[in-house]
C-alpha cells in the first residue's frame, strides 16, 4: 500500500511538471535564454544617430577602415544631425539638371520638387579614438560597398541622375541613379558620370556587386521587377534571357561586358506552377516570388554563378506560405578577354538566400528548402556541389519548430548565424481558434568546427558584421529603431 501511494505521488508530481516544463521551453525559445558571451571591448565610444538600414550591409570593416551607415526619416527636410555643417553632401557633386525636356514635359521642374525619398543617410568612419566621424551625407537611401583591400569604396544611392530626367531617355548611363566613389578613404569623392554597371540596375542602391579583386567585379541584373508570371520579354525566342543578365568588369566598373547564357536559364512561374501539389492555391500574379543572383570568382579564369528562385503557393488557406525553390548553377570560364557561361545545372527543392566567401576562399551559403528548414551549406569546389552542414539549431529544442536563417557571417575559423524560430502550438490546446497559433523566437549561434556543432551565442545586441580577418563580432544593442547605441567588438575564439 505504501509503495502504491508513493507511486501515485511520483506520477502526480510528474504530470504536474510536464506543463511547467513545456512553458519553460517556450519561454526559453521566445526569450533567448542562456548562451555564451565572448569577451568584448568597446569599439565606438559614442552613440550614432539614426537607424541602420535593413536592405544592405550597415557596417563594413575593410583592412583600411570601418564604415557605418545610419539613416533618418526626414519628411522632405534635412534631419537634425549632430554633425559638422561642413560634412560633404554628395548630391552637391551632381551637375545641374540637363535641359533636354520635350515640350509639355515637366522634368525641368523636378529640381524644384521635394525629393522622392523620405530618408537621409549619414556615412561615418571610425577614427583612432573610437569615434565614428561623419564623412558624407546623402539625401536618399544609400548602400556602401568596398573592394577586398579596402582601397576603393563605392556609395550607391537613390539620387536621380540629373542627366536623365527627360521622358523617354533610354540610355542606361543617364538613367541610373547616382553612384559615387572614393579612392582616399572618404577625403574626396567622385560622381561616376557613366554609372556603375548601369545596364544591370536602374536603381544604384539595388545593385549587389561581387568583387574578386580591387579591379575585377561582377553584378547580376536587378531582379526587383522580375516575378516571371509566365509571359515575359524574350530575346531571339529564348524566354527570360532579355531580363536575366550577368555582367563583368575588369577595371572597377569603368567598362562592362555582358556574359551571355549559352542555354535558357531560370524557370517561369507557369513552369513552377506545374510542380506545385495538386491541391495548391497558386498566386497567379507571382507578387511574392523572388529571384536572386550570386556569383563568386574562384580564380583568374574560373567563376561560379547561381540564379536562385522562390515561388510561393498555399494549401488549405495557409496564405501562400509554402515554398517551391529552384536553383540554377552555371560555371564560367575565361577565354581570352571574355567570359563564357556553361550549361546550367538545375536543383529543384532548394535554393540560396545568401552566399559568402572567407579570406581563404571557402564558400558558405544559406539554403532554403521547399519542405524543410533553412540550412547552412558549404560549397565543395572539387565536386561543384553544395554540402549541407549539421542541422541548424532550434531555440525551442526539443520542441519542433520552423527555422529560418536570417543572416550568415563567415571567417576562416568561425561561422555565425542569426535565426528565427516559429513554434506551432498544437491544435488541441486551442480547439476553437481560427488561425494557427504560433510563438516566435530568435537567437544567434556560432561554430568553430566548420558547422559540425553550434554554440548558442549571447551578445545582447544586434549583430552588424564579423571581421573575417580578426574574428571580431561587431554588434550594437539597438535601444529602438531611431537610435543606435555604441558598438562593441566580441572576440570569438577566446
Amino acid at each position: 500500500m505504501l509503495k502504491s501511494k508513493r507511486f501515485r505521488l511520483i506520477y502526480g508530481v510528474t504530470l504536474s511538471l510536464i506543463p511547467l516544463a513545456f512553458l519553460v521551453l517556450l519561454a526559453r525559445g521566445k526569450g533567448d535564454w542562456g548562451g555564451t558571451t565572448p569577451p568584448d571591448t568597446l569599439l565606438s565610444t559614442t552613440s550614432v544617430e539614426g537607424q541602420t538600414p535593413d536592405f544592405c550591409t550597415p557596417l563594413i570593416r575593410t583592412p583600411r577602415a570601418t564604415w557605418l551607415l545610419t539613416s533618418q526619416k526626414d519628411d522632405n527636410a534635412m534631419p537634425t544631425w549632430k554633425v559638422d555643417p561642413s560634412t560633404l553632401a554628395l548630391n552637391t557633386l551632381l551637375p545641374p539638371v540637363k535641359e533636354k525636356a520635350k515640350a509639355g514635359d515637366d522634368s525641368q521642374m523636378a529640381q524644384y520638387m521635394p525629393k522622392s525619398s523620405n530618408w537621409t543617410t549619414l556615412i561615418s568612419k571610425l577614427d583612432a579614438k573610437g569615434v565614428f566621424q561623419p564623412v558624407a551625407i546623402v539625401p536618399d537611401m544609400t548602400c556602401l560597398h568596398a573592394t577586398p583591400d579596402g582601397a576603393t569604396v563605392y556609395v550607391l544611392t537613390g539620387l536621380d541622375n540629373p542627366q536623365g530626367l527627360a521622358i523617354g531617355d533610354s540610355n542606361p548611363k543617364t538613367r541610373q541613379t547616382a553612384v559615387f566613389r572614393t579612392d582616399d578613404q572618404g577625403a574626396h569623392w567622385t560622381w561616376l558620370k557613366n554609372g556603375f554597371f548601369p545596364d544591370a540596375a536602374r536603381w544604384g542602391e539595388s545593385l549587389r556587386p561581387s568583387f574578386y579583386s580591387s579591379r575585377e567585379v561582377w553584378a547580376w541584373t536587378e531582379f526587383d521587377d522580375l516575378t516571371l508570371p509566365g509571359k515575359v520579354l524574350s530575346e531571339s525566342g529564348s524566354p527570360l534571357q532579355s531580363v536575366l543578365r550577368l555582367f563583368y568588369s575588369a577595371d572597377g566598373g569603368a567598362s562592362v561586358q555582358q556574359v551571355k547564357a549559352s542555354a535558357p536559364i531560370a524557370m517561369s512561374r507557369n513552369e513552377a506552377v506545374e510542380q506545385f501539389p495538386a491541391d495548391a492555391e497558386a498566386d497567379s500574379s507571382g507578387a511574392n516570388d523572388k529571384t536572386t543572383g550570386f556569383v563568386v570568382q574562384l580564380s583568374d579564369d574560373h567563376a561560379i554563378a547561381w540564379l536562385s528562385q522562390s515561388f510561393y503557393y498555399g494549401v488549405a488557406g495557409d496564405h501562400l506560405a509554402k515554398l517551391y525553390a529552384v536553383l540554377d548553377q552555371m560555371e564560367l570560364r575565361r577565354e581570352g578577354q571574355s567570359w563564357v557561361m556553361g550549361l546550367p545545372k538545375r536543383t529543384a527543392g532548394a535554393n540560396l538566400k545568401s552566399v559568402t566567401r572567407t579570406p581563404a576562399g571557402q564558400i558558405y551559403g544559406v539554403m532554403a528548402r521547399s519542405r524543410a528548414n533553412d540550412v547552412v551549406a558549404r560549397f565543395d569546389q572539387a565536386s561543384r556541389a553544395w554540402i549541407p552542414l549539421a542541422s541548424t539549431p532550434n531555440s525551442f529544442s526539443p520542441l519542433p519548430a520552423e527555422i529560418t536563417v536570417d543572416n550568415l557571417w563567415a571567417s576562416d575559423k568561425h561561422l555565425v548565424i542569426s535565426l528565427s524560430s516559429i513554434y506551432f502550438v498544437p491544435r488541441l490546446l486551442y480547439p476553437f481558434g481560427y488561425d494557427n497559433a504560433t510563438i516566435h523566437g530568435g537567437a544567434d549561434y556560432y561554430s568553430d568546427d566548420g558547422g559540425r556543432h553550434w554554440t548558442h551565442l549571447k551578445v545582447r545586441a544586434g549583430i552588424l558584421a564579423l571581421d573575417p580577418h580578426t574574428d571580431e563580432l561587431l554588434a550594437s544593442p539597438f535601444e529602438n529603431w531611431e537610435s543606435t547605441a555604441p558598438i562593441r567588438a566580441y572576440q570569438l575564439g577566446k
